[in-house]
């Protein structure tokens, strides 16, 4: 149960999955009416209206026009916060003395907790004259379910990587958390769910989320999931998920991953340079360098670095461009290792501008 310091004049039921409607109450004290213009909203706008975090809130607000002749409704249009209100009214004519309602829908999803505040523009025109009646609503978006972090880095990954970790989830409100169950994306993978109480004398209580087993590439890339379903949810089911992703394991890396030569002129020799990381307790050695495309132009190593304590080797060589290369904006450069024997090559996109003012 969430606890605040305000009284709402509220009734809300909540619908299944993230729907949850209900209606502002009707009954509030004239002294509670808010009137802005001709128009006398039925509601408090010092009560904070509880929405949580996923919700699509729907209410009416009663309101009487005031007015003492009749008014034709130009539009009606929300702002604040958010683009995350749909409004409807219930007619197209005021007349004086007469009640009315406009149905809201707040859309809460994707937005962060906290309070926030949206704003309803009634335009209405009296005899041609154009008036605009401004209500804002404030609301308070809470989490029912909040996790330590739903994305776990594991640096980088090689084949059959284990992996150890623990996610604490702390659930707002009397739940049990028995009824929690844990999937992972991958079968390599074990979730469990860990209570770690049951009292809910404070509010909440506190759960494990456990994953162990191992982790490997898949389509050349690091990314599983455990999917999290917390059945009856007060009143519904909700969904988590837990993203665990990973970079592919290089024991060879060029930096950088691209290298800008700027402007070169065609047939003058440019000179670049990049570097080589590796693990210290690997032995690299550079074989070849050269261009992926003759017709561009060639490539002249004139130093290659002695390798130091911390794996990186710098490497410096001339660049020449040939006619070939005139029409196009990049080259790539194929570098080949003898990684501990083991022949490796990886690519070295470049990209460069010609001068073409100063063609031959």
């Amino acid at each position: 149960m969430i606890y605040r310091d305000y009284v709402y004049r509220m009734m809300v039921c909540f619908m299944p999955l993230i729907i949850g409607c209900g209606s502002l109450d009707s009954s509030v004290d004239e002294e509670k009416f808010f009137t802005s213009g001709n128009i006398a909203f039925q509601i408090d706008t010092s009560a904070f209206i509880d929405i949580e975090e996923g919700e699509i809130f729907s209410a009416d607000v009663p309101f009487t026009y005031i007015g003492s002749k009749a008014a034709k409704v130009i539009s009606v249009k929300s702002g604040g916060d958010c683009n995350c209100t749909k409004l409807n009214l219930s007619a197209e004519e005021l007349l004086p003395g007469q009640n009315y309602s406009l149905t809201f829908d707040y859309d809460s999803r994707g937005q962060s907790e906290g309070f926030k505040e949206t704003k309803i523009f009634l335009s209405y025109s009296e005899e041609e004259e154009e008036q605009v009646a401004i209500l804002t609503l404030p609301f308070h978006i809470y989490r029912r379910i909040i996790l330590d972090s739903q994305s776990i880095y594991l640096g980088a990954i090689g084949e059959s990587t284990a992996i150890d970790k623990t996610i604490q989830i702390k659930i707002v409100g009397d739940y049990d958390c028995q009824k929690i169950k844990a999937f992972p994306s991958t079968d390599s993978l074990l979730a469990e769910i860990i209570p770690l109480s049951n009292d809910h004398t404070e509010g909440y209580v506190f759960v494990n989320l456990h994953i162990t087993g191992t982790i490997s590439p898949r389509d050349n890339r690091i990314y599983e999931q455990v999917f999290l379903t917390f059945p009856e949810f007060f009143g519904k089911e909700k969904n988590l998920n837990v993203r665990l992703y990973g970079t592919l394991e290089e024991r060879v890396r060029i930096v950088p991953a691209t290298l800008f030569l700027g402007y070169l002129e065609i047939g003058v020799k440019k000179a670049i340079g990049f570097m080589v990381l590796s693990s210290p307790d690997d032995n690299v050695e550079i074989a070849d360098i050269r261009l992926d495309d003759d017709e561009k132009g060639v490539f002249t190593t004139s130093e290659i670095g002695i390798r130091d304590n911390n794996g990186m080797i710098g490497i410096v060589g001339l660049v020449t461009l040939t006619e070939g290369a005139i029409h196009d904006t990049s080259l790539t450069l194929n570098v080949v290792f003898l990684l501990n024997g083991e022949r490796i090559e990886q690519e070295l996109p470049c990209v460069y501008l010609v001068n073409k003012e100063k063609l031959p």
